[in-house]
């Protein structure tokens, strides 16, 4: 099949716009070029299509949207690792474990006091009750808080924070 003035075959079309004939045969499936009933393509027409096709909102939007979405993972992901090996971020699993063997060693610590204080043992156990209700407190106030930051929740409200 030879070409007329102003028409041209798929692959010549294709060499002319500097892409892929399987390009322009997506151009053709997608609307934006067409054959003739000569089975070639108007030139200007072709051309004018492929513009069309550059300038398409909803390609360029989807597009530019996935491109978006995919930046912005990727500088959370560096930040996160920034953070890491500043020492800015720490694994909570650490926390909790540093958290936990802290109270075992102040139990321990503090086990022995009122046994110190007092020889009557209904003093003694009045002391080592306060003090098991008070870790037993700050235990239960540090898990709250840890499930907080594990559920994306603030750790501690405002009146949290001045209570003692």
């Amino acid at each position: 099949m030879t070409s007329q003035p102003g028409r041209m075959t798929g692959q010549a079309v294709s060499d002319l716009l500097g892409v892929t004939p399987q390009w322009i045969a997506k151009l053709e499936k997608e609307g934006f070029a067409q054959r003739g009933e000569d089975k070639l393509f108007d030139v200007v027409e072709t051309l004018l299509g492929y513009i069309r096709w550059l300038k398409d909102p909803a390609r360029r939007t989807t597009k530019t949207e996935g491109a978006k979405a995919l930046e912005a993972e990727k500088l959370r992901r560096m930040k996160i690792d920034t953070a890491k090996v500043v020492g800015e971020l720490v694994d909570f699993d650490l926390v909790e474990t540093f958290f936990a063997e802290s109270m075992t060693e102040l139990r321990n610590a503090f086990g022995g006091i009122p046994a110190g204080l007092s020889r009557d043992p209904e003093m003694r156990d009045v002391l080592e009750k306060r003090l098991n209700a008070g870790f037993d407190q700050y235990r239960a106030a540090f898990e709250a808080m840890a499930t907080a930051v594990r559920e994306g929740r603030p750790a501690l409200d405002g009146d949290e924070e001045g209570e003692s």
